[in-house]
């Protein structure tokens, strides 16, 4: 019954959520309705003025013109507005609910029963194994790790005119090129009481390009206890001595499937060296492997994080809400 009480409270934390941001943008859409919709002869020129000639109708093309971006200045500025809002409260809403599952996890504490849904203690392990797209990365042996998983959140942050040397001449300082960035950062906080590694944060930053290209992924090196490190494991192979053909079995450090691999950094994408080293192939597998690692970041803000309680209540992320709440209801 308390699983049952704690899962509708997280249920109406989602709905709220959704009804809050509703009412806060209807809002702001009648505040600019009546502002600048309202008075949209006094904000624009939309008069037609015939013109007989050609200068005057080039003028008034011009003039036209300059309206159609003083629109679209508005819109963007608008949407900002409208933006600011929606990460204000959701913001709140996430902590919100990070608050409940916390304050669940301190009241039963000594209590280890198991529920048909998974304990609330593993609520993030639960709505992992739970998401078809991160559940694939996830190994058995990572399950007993992710239960010390108390938080996953994210932050994303405008980079202006990072300078990036230019391909053709790297030598000459005046020759950069200068472009919009994005950085992408995925958080991961674990309890302290987590016996497999000693970070309490793990962190993977994926700075993206305007153009959508990934230009490096930074993630958090895992310190991980003597002996606890399960990613590894040892593997004989044979090498063979091309002159003489002797044979000599050696031992080397092989990865197994894990969750955790995931967290690696590549840095180089921005040296043209690199790249130009590469074979057709390996460029390839690259673009690929970007490629996933830009959707698999897309997955956990855009989903898993958002649709979190759905995950953990085994619903897909677009089911309705309401379905969710209707269905806690019968069975309680």
């Amino acid at each position: 019954r308390m699983f049952l009480k704690c899962s509708s409270r997280l249920l109406f934390v989602q709905n709220y959520y959704k009804s809050s941001l509703d009412e806060h943008f209807k809002n702001i859409l009648s505040t600019i309705s009546s502002t600048t919709i309202k008075n949209n002869s006094k904000e624009f020129n939309t008069t037609n003025n015939p013109s007989t000639s050609l200068p005057q109708t080039i003028d008034s093309l011009i003039a036209n013109n300059q309206e159609i971006h003083k629109a679209k200045e508005l819109f963007s500025s608008q949407l900002e507005q409208l933006k600011t809002v929606h990460d204000s409260i959701l913001s709140q809403l996430l902590s919100q609910r990070r608050k409940i599952i916390e304050d669940f996890s301190k009241q039963n504490s000594s209590s280890s029963a198991e529920y048909s849904f998974g304990s609330i203690d593993n609520f993030w392990a639960v709505a992992m194994t739970n998401n078809k797209a991160v559940s694939d990365l996830i190994a058995k042996q990572d399950e007993d790790v992710l239960s010390y998983l108390k938080d996953v959140r994210y932050e994303v942050r405008p980079i202006k005119s990072l300078s990036v040397p230019d391909a053709k001449d790297k030598t000459k300082g005046e020759d950069m090129e200068v472009k919009d960035f994005t950085e992408k950062k995925v958080i991961f906080e674990f309890s302290k009481e987590n016996p497999f590694f000693k970070n309490e944060v793990l962190e993977k930053t994926v700075l993206v390009c305007s153009s959508g290209s990934v230009r490096s992924i930074v993630s958090t090196e895992i310190d991980w206890y003597k002996d606890r490190n399960y990613t590894i494991q040892k593997e004989k192979r044979v090498l063979v001595n091309k002159k003489t053909k002797e044979k000599k079995t050696v031992e080397v450090d092989s990865k197994k499937k894990s969750f955790f691999n995931m967290f690696y950094t590549i840095d180089s994408l921005n040296d043209s060296n690199y790249i130009k080293d590469l074979s057709d192939k390996e460029i390839g597998e690259l673009a690929n492997r970007l490629d996933f690692e830009k959707a698999l970041q897309k997955e956990f803000m855009e989903f898993l994080v958002h649709y979190a309680v759905e995950f953990f209540l085994g619903f897909e992320h677009c089911s309705a809400i309401e379905s969710s709440c209707k269905y806690l209801i019968e069975m309680i």
